[in-house]
């Protein structure tokens, strides 16, 4: 199956996404770490495991948008903005 023709536009949108996805990831585990401090400082168990339970999301998230951005053949779904 042949990847469909994309316009200019449909680039710009998918490099703006891909950015987004990259600031929230970097936002998301700045918070984290913060509430990873505070569970420590507080002894709380709930506290430290939340956030490093999210962290494995984070990794997720992370390697989905490596993916996508660095991948040497990209499937015609890559990036598909439906």
């Amino acid at each position: 199956m042949a990847a469909p023709a994309r316009s200019p536009g449909w680039h710009r949108a998918a490099r703006r996404a891909c950015l987004l996805s990259w600031v929230s990831l970097v936002w998301m585990t700045g918070e984290g770490v913060l509430g990873l401090v505070a569970g420590l400082r507080a002894g709380s168990v709930s506290l430290v495991g939340i956030p490093t339970w999210e962290g494995f999301a984070y990794l997720a998230t992370a390697l989905d948008c490596a993916t996508k951005r660095w991948s040497a053949t990209p499937s015609p779904t890559t990036y598909a903005l439906t």
